[in-house]
């Protein structure tokens, strides 16, 4: 947030009410909550820091693996989400990034880590996964 632009605009209204002190009041206290709000923010940071990743890159289908996500941030993250391919998975309102989950189909897939708090919103590198199993064989067809 840029703290010239309610400033300024205190600045002006405070000219058109130069004689009233009521109006003085209101920008007194509109001036106050603009520094406190550019302080306040100031001393937040968005979810950084990511440790993400699977307990395995590479499984069977039907296998079961975990996956870990932590995130560093002012105030703590409340909030973690897990993305399959762009599409969320499933999300967790602790303060705990942790998911198990059985690999029922087989293929590649890209996953991510996404948290939340109050200052905003971060997200971990991708990493992929390959799960071997019947619908990801190669077909190799011989033509002569």
């Amino acid at each position: 947030m840029d703290i010239t632009q309610p400033l300024s605009m205190c600045f002006v209204i405070l000219l058109r009410v130069k004689n009233d002190n009521l109006g003085i009041k209101v920008i007194t206290r509109l001036f106050m909550f603009s520094v406190f709000f550019f302080i306040y923010k100031l001393l937040l940071d968005k979810p950084e820091n990511f440790q993400f990743g699977p307990s395995k890159i590479e499984v069977s289908q039907d296998e079961a693996i975990n996956f870990t996500c932590s995130a560093d941030g002012n105030p703590a993250v409340h909030t973690y989400q897990l993305f399959e391919n762009e599409i969320l998975v499933t999300e967790s309102s602790t303060n705990h990034g942790i998911w198990n989950r059985t690999m029922s189909t087989g293929g590649v897939f890209i996953y991510k880590c996404v948290a939340k708090n109050a200052a905003g919103t971060g997200q971990s590198e991708s990493v992929t996964v390959i799960v071997n199993g019947e619908q990801y064989k190669l077909h190799v067809v011989l033509t002569t």
